[in-house]
C-alpha cells in the first residue's frame, strides 16, 4: 500500500461548504496547492495502470515539537518564532483567516488507520474538524507565553484562503471488527 500525504489546506482552493468533505471540488488558488492536485492525479493514474494500491490522505496544518525553525509553512511555528526572537510577525488580512490546526501527535493516529478504512474512495481528510483565526492563535499562544506578540499588518495575498476547515468523517467511520479510529483533538 502506498500512502501519499497530501494538503488539506490547500488543495480544495475556496470552499463553499464548511468543514471540507473530501468529495469538494479541488480548485487550487496556489502553485503549492497545484502541484500537490498534480501529484494526486499522478498516484492515480500510476496506481490504475500498475495495479498499484494507494491512499490519499489530505492532512490539515499540522503543527508540534521538531517543526523546521526555517520553514515558512505553519503558523503556529512562525508565531512562535517571531514572539521567541522578539520580532514583529506579519498579519496578512485582519488576522481573520480560520484554518483547521493539529498536533501531530493527533495526526499520527489518523495516518495509521487510513490503510485500515474499508472505503471506495481513496483519499481522507485528516485534521481536528475545527478551525481558529489566526487572531485567536496569536492571543492563545500569547495567554500560554506571557508574552506579547509584535505585529506588522499587510494586504491578503491572492493566494490566501479565508476559511480552510476539514471534515474527517470518512476516515473516523468505525470499521468492521475494529473500533472506531483515534479522534482528532483541536487547537487553539
Amino acid at each position: 500500500m502506498f500512502l501519499y500525504s497530501s494538503t488539506g489546506g490547500q488543495i480544495y482552493g475556496h470552499p463553499h461548504l464548511l468543514p471540507i468533505p473530501e468529495d469538494h471540488p479541488t480548485r487550487p488558488i496556489s502553485a503549492y496547492g497545484v502541484v500537490k492536485l498534480a501529484m494526486e492525479h499522478s498516484l492515480r493514474v500510476f496506481g490504475q495502470t500498475r495495479d498499484l494500491p494507494y491512499l490519499i490522505v489530505r492532512v490539515s496544518n499540522p503543527y508540534g515539537p521538531y517543526q523546521e525553525q526555517t520553514n515558512r509553512h505553519g503558523a503556529v511555528p512562525a508565531v512562535m518564532q517571531a514572539l521567541l526572537a522578539d520580532r514583529a510577525f506579519t498579519v496578512y488580512g485582519r488576522g481573520d483567516t480560520v484554518r483547521d490546526y493539529i498536533h501531530v501527535d493527533d495526526r499520527g493516529p489518523g495516518v495509521s488507520a487510513a490503510p485500515g478504512v474499508q472505503c471506495p474512495q481513496s483519499s481522507f481528510n485528516i485534521g481536528a474538524g475545527q478551525g481558529a483565526s489566526l487572531a485567536n492563535l496569536i492571543k492563545r499562544i500569547e495567554d500560554l507565553s506571557g508574552k506579547k506578540l509584535k505585529t506588522v499588518s499587510a494586504p491578503i495575498r491572492a493566494s490566501d484562503i479565508l476559511s480552510n476547515v476539514l471534515d474527517c468523517a470518512r476516515l473516523q467511520k468505525p470499521r468492521a471488527g475494529s473500533r472506531k479510529s483515534s479522534s482528532t483533538a483541536a487547537w487553539p
